[in-house]
Order: C-alpha cells, then structure tokens, then sequence
C-alpha cells in the first residue's frame, strides 16, 4: 500500500507540477558566531514564528501541497482509517514502581496525549492523576529556539522546569511538594551560558558552563 502511495503521489505531483509554482522563501541574510566559527544562514528568519512573513510563506506552502496532491485525499483518508483501526486507542502502559507507589501512562480513544497516573501499593488502590495535558496549562517559552524539560532534584525536593537552547540555558524551580505554586527563574538565561541545577540538604547545586573566574 505504500508502494502505491507513493506511484500514485509521483503521477499526480507529475501533472500538478506543470500547473502549479511552488512558494519560494525569501534569502535574508543572518550571519552569527558559533563555536568561533562564522555561519551563515539566510534562512534563520524562518524560526520566527512570530513574523507575519513566516506564517505567510508557511501557508503558501500548505496550499501548494494540497493543490498538487488533492486527487489523493480520499485515498489518504482511507490510509488513515485503516491505521486508526489498528491501534488499540485505549491503552495502559506497564506500571514503573517507584517508593510504593506505581506510575504508569493510559491513553484515552479520541485524545492526543497521554495521561499521567499512579497508584499507591498496587493497582488495585484508587487512580490518581498526576498530568492530564487536557486540563492543565504547560509552561510554554516564547522564545522557538528553546526546547522544554521537566525533572526533579536528587533528593525529590524540588522540580526543575529547564529551558535549553544549543548553547543557553535558563532553570526554574519549585517545591516539589507545592506542585500547584509558580516555578521561579534560579538565575536569568544568558547567551552562551548553560547551567544545571541539584538540591541536597538546604543547598543548591550548579553545574556551570563558565569558567571559575566569571561572574554568574
């Protein structure tokens, strides 16, 4: 079926193509030091998700992809029933135990993302939801050069919510026994800066990318 999938792309992108004019991104030019070394990309403004200009390019695109693939759609919503009707949409995953208690994911038919649980002692003990992305708010950095990871302290005090950027990080934290409370910025992103925190006995730790004789 993929096989086909593809014959029948090349046959209909074949006779589109003659018809239709692919949307072509503007060069800007955007030069930048990394690892000591100049580079230059005159694509970089397509990150700024932001600029009106990257949504207009981007939706040029999705109409040239469906104009010159459009004799395909009832074949592709076909496709996609079929897979869907292989998945099991409702599903748990094998149980992780963890200081008396058992941590697991469940998925929900018609939900996109999985629901985080746990159960104390056994999986016969009364669900408690830990994360359901359906109801609850996530920390979104603004900045699309950052990517977002959640994790806790050695010794399970804090929850550490990090930012991190190829060369840049920035961490905010919280008690972890006040999960419903703000995280706070431990120290402000700074370009070319990476750092990672722990916690142990009332102290924090880092772990700093910058050489003992700078200033934090």
């Amino acid at each position: 079926m993929a096989v086909r999938h593809w014959i029948l792309l090349g046959l209909v992108s074949a006779k589109m193509l003659s018809s239709q004019t692919p949307p072509t991104a503007p060069r800007v030019e955007h030069r930048e030091v990394r690892h000591g070394a100049a580079v230059t990309d005159d694509y970089f403004w397509l990150r700024e998700k932001s600029n009106p200009k990257v949504t207009q390019y981007l939706e040029a695109e999705n109409a040239y992809t469906a104009a010159i693939t459009k004799d395909l759609q009832p074949f592709s919503d076909a496709l996609y029933k079929e897979m869907l009707g292989r998945i099991k949409q409702t599903d748990l995953s094998v149980p992780t135990p963890n200081r008396g208690y058992l941590y697991y994911s469940r998925t929900e038919e018609g939900k996109q993302y999985p629901i985080q649980c746990r159960r104390k002692g056994n999986m016969e003990a009364p669900e408690e939801v830990l994360l359901d992305l359906k109801f609850e708010e996530i920390y979104n950095d603004k900045d699309e050069l950052y990517d977002i990871d959640i994790s806790k302290s050695r010794d399970r005090q804090y929850l550490f919510l990090q930012s991190e950027a190829k060369d840049t990080s920035e961490t905010r934290y919280l008690r972890a026994d006040r999960p419903a409370g703000d995280f706070s910025v431990f120290l402000p992103r700074a370009k070319g800066h990476r750092y990672y925190l722990d916690h142990r006995e009332g102290l924090f730790y880092i772990r700093t990318s910058l050489r003992l004789h700078e200033d934090l």
